[in-house]
């Protein structure tokens, strides 16, 4: 049945039988149960004094074929609020960094999205627009994602529904990071990625380093640029601010 797509197959949550193995694969390695929706919520004082709160998100919650629906996304009902309710999150103002980390595409990375990519659902995940809510409402400040193996960055000021009646309609600003691949040979121009987020109280620093590949070796990674966006403080919230580059990264 991997073999034909169904435009008319109803589309399904992944079964128990489809996440037993990834379960006894993850109590091997961390010696405690995965959650019901298999998420993980981690919270951390760094030594500089920032306090670090990471959601992680299992955005593969469909079930899908090898030729159908593969590269699409959505979130298991529930999964947003498994570790809000763990970290203790609200909408209330808070001084921690707050960073979800969510395997699909919350927003378009691409000038034009391929047509061939239709039926694999073009990286995205169809709930990224209610991801992007709840997680602007909660005061997360950060996403990072990968998937495409397409080095990402930007930032969306979200807005609540408009034909709902909302006690406020602008929820607030979350950037957004997409990590590449450092090692897929599924990439563009044979270019490989990966970041390194430095994350001070000051302001976040992001390092993209790339290796392109010749004749098929691979050279070594190189700092291809760096970015800063500072941290403040209004209204008793950390705000992530804009992204800036730092000169003299290229050569």
């Amino acid at each position: 049945e991997d073999e034909t797509w169904k435009h008319d197959a109803p589309v399904e949550e992944a079964d128990e039988v489809a996440t037993a193995a990834f379960r006894r694969f993850y109590k091997r390695v961390f010696r405690h149960p995965a959650s019901p929706c298999l998420g993980m919520a981690r919270r951390f004082v760094l030594p500089n004094g920032l306090t670090l709160e990471i959601g992680g998100l299992n955005s593969s919650g469909l079930r899908y074929g090898e030729k159908w629906l593969a590269g699409m996304g959505r979130l298991p009902d529930g999964a947003f609020d498994e570790i809000k309710d763990e970290l203790g999150w609200s909408d209330a103002p808070s001084l921690a960094l707050r960073l979800l980390v969510h395997h699909h595409h919350l927003t378009a990375t691409e000038d034009v999205l391929p047509t061939s990519e239709f039926y694999r659902g073009f990286g995205m995940s169809v709930d990224a627009k209610q991801t992007l809510r709840k997680a602007a409402g909660h005061g997360v400040q950060l996403v990072l994602h990968g998937h495409r193996h397409q080095p990402y960055l930007g930032a969306e000021q979200v807005y609540a529904q408009l034909e709902n009646t909302q006690p406020k309609y602008s929820l607030g600003r979350v950037g957004i990071v997409g990590g590449g691949s450092a090692g897929s040979t599924s990439v563009t121009d044979d270019t490989n990625f990966f970041n390194v987020l430095d994350l001070r109280t000051s302001g976040t620093t992001l390092q993209i380093y790339s290796a392109q590949s010749r004749e098929g070796r691979r050279e070594a990674f190189t700092l291809m640029k760096t970015f800063s966006a500072p941290l403040t403080l209004q209204a008793g919230q950390l705000v992530l601010g804009d992204w800036k580059t730092n000169s003299g990264d290229e050569e």
